[in-house]
């Protein structure tokens, strides 16, 4: 309902004269930044059929990388929440149990065994306190992510993790590209590109990179001497 009634207010703005750019620059949670840079361009130097075909196009295969890139971090977190679970059942059902059991015998048991159930036990005394950590832990975090050298840090872990960091890093420079070769078919500015196509990384690491590039271009250099 939303998407229908954004494209009926595009259409009513477009039959009152307004360029089309300008009529959907104002809804950028649906027309990013490189989708109104390709329409302005086309507006400017013509094939605006051409440039649309081309942005559906792109948009298509930006979708399929994403269910790719969802797909492959399905696996460690699968494995991860089994494990965690696992854990818990030990830890809160497993090992209580086998305390029960051995206490009714009069032996002297291992020190690791002994270890197991004082970490068991405590765990389980102090579940209320836990839960209270997890949420203010949880809480602190997301407020820290939110943060610009909260998300940098967490931008620069995200490609240095084991298998998901290499699916990571082929994702943004793969989407980047796309990005920056479409925006220039459709003549916007290498400069401008740059900074438009910046902004599809979704990650600070790049960006800073790509931003590094688009200032070394504007102060005169090359695209490969960057």
């Amino acid at each position: 309902a939303y998407l229908k009634g954004t494209l009926a207010a595009v259409k009513a703005e477009v039959e009152a004269g307004i360029p089309f750019s300008n009529a959907i620059e104002k809804y950028q949670d649906i027309f990013p930044n490189y989708i109104v840079a390709m329409v302005e361009a086309a507006e400017e130097g013509g094939g605006m059929a051409n440039i649309l075909e081309k942005l559906a196009t792109y948009l298509e295969e930006l979708a399929e990388l994403s269910k790719k890139l969802k797909s492959a971090s399905m696996y460690p977190i699968f494995i991860g929440g089994f494990f965690l679970c696992a854990m818990i059942g030990v830890v809160f059902f497993l090992i209580p149990q086998f305390e029960e059991i051995f206490s009714g015998f009069d032996m002297e048991l291992p020190l690791p065994t002994l270890i197991l159930m004082g970490i068991s036990r405590f765990l389980t005394d102090n579940i209320l306190y836990e839960l209270g950590g997890i949420i203010v832990i949880g809480a602190s975090y997301s407020m820290w992510a939110k943060t610009p050298g909260g998300k940098y840090k967490i931008d620069k872990i995200k490609l240095k993790l084991p298998v998901l960091g290499g699916v990571v890093q082929k994702a943004i420079i793969a989407r980047f590209c796309q990005t920056f070769g479409i925006l220039l078919e459709s003549g916007v500015t290498v400069v401008n590109a740059l900074a438009i196509a910046e902004k599809t990384a979704d990650n600070l690491i790049y960006e800073e990179g790509i931003g590094s590039v688009r200032s070394g271009i504007m102060g005169g250099e090359t695209i490969g001497s960057e």
